[in-house]
């Protein structure tokens, strides 16, 4: 079981999580409700999925991503982690606003 609640207040990301069982039924739950968000995007705006698909992969993969912090890790450590994507992004010439979205999501 996956229960998440995210809300933003002034620009500053919170979310609830619990979790329960097996680390692989986790994971199963999360690749569903990725690949609901994602279908649902599509369906609308084709431009749209191809964005998030394209920032997920950013998010999980990339070893400097936000998302593999430490919960203590202290501001200047993540901004500068949010740089190195950021910089990453520029340097493969990815348009603006792709980039200015990903710097809303990781809250820079």
């Amino acid at each position: 079981m996956v229960n998440i609640k995210s809300e933003v207040k002034g620009g500053i990301c919170d979310a609830y999580v619990e979790v329960d069982g097996s680390v692989r039924q986790i994971v199963e739950e999360l690749g569903t409700a990725v690949q609901q968000m994602h279908d649902t995007m599509r369906r609308n705006d084709e431009t749209h999925a191809a964005e998030f698909r394209y920032l997920f992969t950013q998010l999980v993969m990339d070893e400097h991503s936000p998302l593999w912090d430490e919960p203590d890790l202290v501001p200047s450590d993540k901004a500068k982690a949010a740089g190195d994507l950021i910089a990453d992004m520029l340097r493969r010439g990815l348009p603006m606003d792709i980039i200015r979205k990903t710097m809303e999501a990781m809250c820079v």
